[in-house]
């Protein structure tokens, strides 16, 4: 968010401060998680100030209506802080200038964190899931001193991080559950999307490849990824991870990356389907017809009713979809290869967050 703070010194006819608020993913995710909403949360504080000298710490505007060329300098001036000042969306360049000592240059005189720097760390390297350095670090903030002014912040920090960044052991397979993380597709691969909160409870259809959480509408979503024949027996795992959690599952498969197909099925037994490229999942069908397989790729959807269905699956899920956004994932066009890269778009527009 960019804001103008006026002032007057009576120099000018406008005199202002101009400040920048900067927060990643993960800082909203965190702010949504504890107080239940984003609002006037900020991570960075950047101060665009005009031009200046070494040794010239002027952060402040001043410019006369008829002074073109200060009108002109002032939008140069936003233009070039704020395309850096993008770049501090991703974590890891924060990260980087955190270890580093120094933040990108954007033209600012000042800049500020509203948290501490080693509270500041410990969120950006959860965006990585769960190392010995991020726990090395959690550890520390919990032995921070009792009476440090920020305690019950760093209290939160570290409860958020284990709770949505926690780690657990599944069938001696580590499974990292990581808010917001992209899931890890295998080239071949079931997709599974339920709202349960433990990978326990889905350790009966096998051993997940990997795990990830996402938190929607206030409610925790368990993305993993199974051995690609799991998917053969989607009716039965539907209908019985329905029962489980009396909410909308879906399934999802890709063969040799080849298409990203879904089925889905809410409560009420109704079902939809659609694939990101529908044409290369309909000729991988007529391949398995024709060889004789048992098990074959299902008859997906058209685009318009498989963005419907979907549409009406989260609605019954309590989430917000994009329905114009799942049209044009489930249309015939030209895409990046493999297909199964473009899962995280279909879950931010079936309305489940995406990574950091």
């Amino acid at each position: 968010m960019i804001t103008a703070r006026s002032f007057s010194l009576g120099r000018h006819d406008a005199e202002f401060d101009i400040e920048v608020l900067v927060s990643p993913a993960v800082h909203l995710r965190f702010c949504r998680w504890r107080d239940g909403s984003d609002d006037d949360g900020f991570l960075l504080q950047c101060t665009i100030a005009p031009d200046r000298r070494p040794g010239d710490y002027v952060r402040s505007w001043g410019l006369d209506v008829d002074d073109e060329v200060a009108g002109a300098r002032l939008s140069h001036r936003i233009a070039d802080g704020l395309s850096t000042i993008f770049s501090m969306l991703d974590p890891d360049v924060l990260l980087a200038a955190l270890e580093g000592s120094a933040l990108p240059y954007v033209g600012p005189t000042h800049v500020s964190f509203s948290m501490g720097k080693r509270i500041v760390k410990v969120l950006l390297m959860s965006t990585h899931g769960r190392s010995r350095d991020l726990d090395a670090e959690l550890r520390a903030l919990e032995e921070v001193d009792p009476d440090h002014p920020a305690l019950e912040l760093i209290s939160d920090v570290v409860t958020f991080i284990r709770s949505d960044g926690e780690a657990s052991t599944v069938d001696g397979a580590l499974a990292t559950h990581d808010l917001g993380r992209s899931v890890n597709v295998e080239p071949s691969a079931t997709i599974v999307v339920a709202a349960v909160d433990d990978t326990a409870d889905v350790t009966w259809i096998g051993e997940p490849t990997d795990v990830v959480m996402r938190r929607a509408s206030g409610r925790r979503w368990l993305v993993a990824t199974f051995d690609h024949d799991v998917f053969w027996q989607h009716h039965a795992v539907l209908e019985r991870l329905v029962e489980q959690t009396e909410r909308p599952v879906i399934l999802g498969q890709t063969i040799t990356g080849e298409f990203l197909g879904f089925v889905g099925l809410c409560p009420d037994g109704r079902r939809w389907s659609g694939a990101v490229d529908p044409e290369a999942a309909a000729r991988l069908r007529e391949d398995g017809l024709a060889d004789g397989y048992d098990d074959v790729i299902p008859v997906y959807a058209p685009a318009d009713d498989a963005a419907a269905g979907a549409t009406k699956w989260a609605s019954t899920a309590g989430i917000e979809p994009d329905p114009a956004r799942l049209r044009v994932l489930f249309s015939p066009r030209e895409l990046d290869r493999p297909a199964y890269l473009h899962l995280d778009a279909f879950l931010e527009a079936v309305g489940l967050a995406g990574p950091g």
